[in-house]
């Protein structure tokens, strides 16, 4: 899945839209508002293209998991701060 979101296939960008807000929607209810803002929504949105982007630099050898892990978990105290 990780390395066919970097195809050129524009094939590929559509049927990958629907698992990117599934993974919103997933972080957005980690955040446990009951009703979430759109402002959570585009802090989850982000957040969702942070851990995206480090799963990259794993999936390709650039990075170790410990990496994925340290850089979700830095977007998250950033962005939500004391919330979490």
């Amino acid at each position: 899945m990780l390395k066919s979101l970097i195809a050129a296939d524009g094939g590929v960008a559509e049927m990958m839209e629907p698992i990117g807000h599934q993974m919103t929607a997933i972080i957005v209810s980690a955040m446990g508002h009951e009703e979430p803002t759109e402002h959570d929504r585009v802090v989850a949105e982000v957040i969702q293209h942070v851990w995206m982007a480090s799963l990259l630099w794993w999936v390709a050898g650039h990075a170790p998991a410990e990496h994925v892990d340290a850089v979700v978990n830095n977007a998250v105290t950033l962005l939500l701060g004391d919330e979490v």
